[in-house]
């Protein structure tokens, strides 16, 4: 079944994930907590597998590190991983502008503190 949201967010994470590669090396606990701010919770049995393959595809390397006496990787962007992010930014951005060009505004539905809907209808600003 075809599921729009979850193909989406695959696409972004990765490219979340490369781009916080290409400011640095990052870990893969540290990662982890940038996906969590971003609203998406990322568990190690997906997180690590992703980098590996990232790694194989010569798009990020790793180097282990003792910090605090545990063993982490840290893992950069490679030129080919910085080709990828630029790219993948310029295309999203293009498509994204056709989107947010083309739909009507729409005054966002207000939430109360305690998550009751204020405001139910949606209108167009002019």
């Amino acid at each position: 079944m075809v599921n729009l949201r979850r193909d989406m967010t695959k696409g972004l994470v990765r490219l979340r994930i490369l781009h916080a590669a290409t400011l640095g090396p990052v870990s893969g606990v540290e990662l982890a907590q940038n996906l969590d701010a971003a609203g998406h919770h990322l568990g190690p049995g997906t997180l690590y597998p992703l980098l590996h393959d990232m790694e194989k595809a010569g798009w990020v390397k790793s180097t282990g590190k003792t910090v605090k006496g545990k063993r982490r990787r840290y893992y950069r962007a490679t030129k080919k991983g910085r080709s990828q992010v630029e790219q993948a930014l310029a295309v999203l951005e293009q498509f994204l502008l056709g989107i947010v060009e083309s739909r009507p505004r729409v005054k966002p539905t207000v939430i109360s503190q305690d998550g009751v809907e204020v405001e139910t209808k949606r209108r167009a600003e002019a």
